[in-house]
């Protein structure tokens, strides 16, 4: 992973190109057994314009404690392979 800040997406957030903050909030909001309007928005947020890669959610004592989102990037090379 680089060292350049990420956009805060209001906790942790750790993706490919971009380093990691860890932004202090209220955990109540992230608690798993009451999904709250600022955590769904959160992971609507972290899935937005993903065409390639994938969002993962870690879970540490029934809260959310973390959101990795992991972009791919496709090459050019993928288009060659289908059109031979």
């Amino acid at each position: 992973m680089l060292t350049a800040q990420s956009e805060n997406f209001g906790f942790l957030i750790q993706t490919k190109n971009e380093g990691t903050t860890a932004p202090n909030k209220n955990m109540s909001d992230y608690k798993t057994s009451n999904i709250s309007d600022k955590l769904f928005q959160e992971i609507k947020e972290a899935l937005s314009g993903l065409d390639y890669g994938s969002v993962e959610i870690y879970v540490t004592g029934g809260e959310v404690t973390q959101i990795t989102r992991r972009q791919i990037k496709k090459t050019n090379g993928i288009n060659t392979r289908k059109n031979n």
